[in-house]
């Protein structure tokens, strides 16, 4: 049985929460209309879901209608709302589920 064990981090805008394990889990909870949970749908959570393919997460943030992830490899993951660019790439539309950043590394 999975779920929220260790909380490494938590990160929470206004209608959204997300939770990192120590383990390198994310979960997330909370209004989802632009997809901000991660899991793949619009569908608004009570209770903690895994926001599913997303591991090895090392820091998180969480924005008003959109979310980021850090991987251990540097690389930078994001979803949810992308109306004005937040999601950092050219298209402008909602992203359900965590996309890569390309051409983007960050180092902690």
């Amino acid at each position: 049985m999975g779920g929220i064990r260790r909380t490494a981090q938590v990160a929470s805008s206004y209608s959204h929460s997300l939770a990192l394990n120590s383990d390198g889990t994310l979960w997330a909870w909370g209004n989802n209309p632009y997809g901000q949970l991660g899991d793949g749908t619009t569908t608004d959570r009570r209770t903690p879901v895994p926001v599913p393919g997303l591991t090895d997460v090392v820091s998180v943030v969480a924005g008003s209608t959109c979310s980021l992830a850090l991987k251990s490899d540097d690389t930078l993951w994001a979803w949810g709302d992308n109306s004005y660019g937040q999601l950092g790439d050219e298209a402008v539309y909602v992203r359900s589920t965590p996309g890569q950043l390309t051409g983007l590394t960050v180092r902690l």
